[in-house]
């Protein structure tokens, strides 16, 4: 956790470092640059990693943590080389092993800063993101191996991180890919993704030797409208 939290403070610090060198050059010490704002729709899969399973994506038992997952979002960029980003997904996840499993519906918002390495001005458009959300999810747990099954709701901190591609055209059209990853800051038995650990008939705790931070990527395409002004 700690390297991931290292690696949201490099792209932030990228991000400003950028502006700073680069801003004088591009539009002169005074010079006010072209400010954006776009609206985007992303769509496809989502893909639960953590307590309930761990098989990687595309491997033989994949399919059990395969799901989907829609996203809306809005842009504003006032700096020449990145973007603020407010984020909402809906996602669905799921996990089954030999003695779990779990299927859930999460909302998570999130407030994201998007480096833009070879700037915004540019109709192709790479970039990076991070940032802080919470998951709010609804759970329906399984405990096979007692027979037990439980509904519980969490909210659970998240630091969003991915990378994305954005072609916008002269009409201001945009279409992309985006591929991301949302780390849980915790997995205790208060807050987690898939409802693992948790304490059964108030003596077991079942769980109590993962420490595995859970996971879920999401990969979709994006579309959207880009405005200049």
């Amino acid at each position: 956790m700690k390297k991931i939290l290292l690696l949201s403070c490099v792209i932030v610090f990228i991000s400003i470092s950028t502006f700073a060198q680069r801003r004088m050059n591009r539009n002169g010490l005074y010079g006010i640059s072209e400010s954006t704002f776009s609206v985007n729709l992303s769509s496809g899969l989502s893909y639960y990693f953590g307590d309930a399973e761990r098989s990687w994506m595309f491997s033989q038992y994949s399919s059990a943590q395969t799901n989907f997952y829609v996203q809306s979002s809005l842009s504003y960029s006032f700096w020449p080389y990145a973007k603020l980003r407010a984020n909402i997904i809906y996602a669905k996840l799921s996990g089954a092993r030999a003695s779990y499993s779990f299927k859930s519906g999460l909302f998570e918002p999130d407030f994201l800063i998007e480096a833009h390495p070879f700037g915004i001005s540019s109709p192709m458009d790479i970039y990076l993101f991070t940032g802080v959300g919470i998951a709010l999810s609804n759970i329906d747990a399984y405990d096979i191996a007692y027979d037990y099954r439980r509904t519980l709701s969490f909210s659970t901190p998240v630091i969003p991180l991915g990378l994305g591609y954005t072609y916008t055209f002269g009409s201001g059209f945009q279409l992309g890919a985006d591929f991301g990853f949302r780390f849980a800051t915790t997995d205790s038995q208060t807050s987690n993704l898939d409802g693992f650990p948790y304490t059964f008939n108030y003596t077991i705790i079942r769980g109590e030797a993962s420490r595995f931070i859970d996971i879920y990527y999401t990969l979709g395409i994006t579309v959207g409208y880009l405005w200049s002004f």
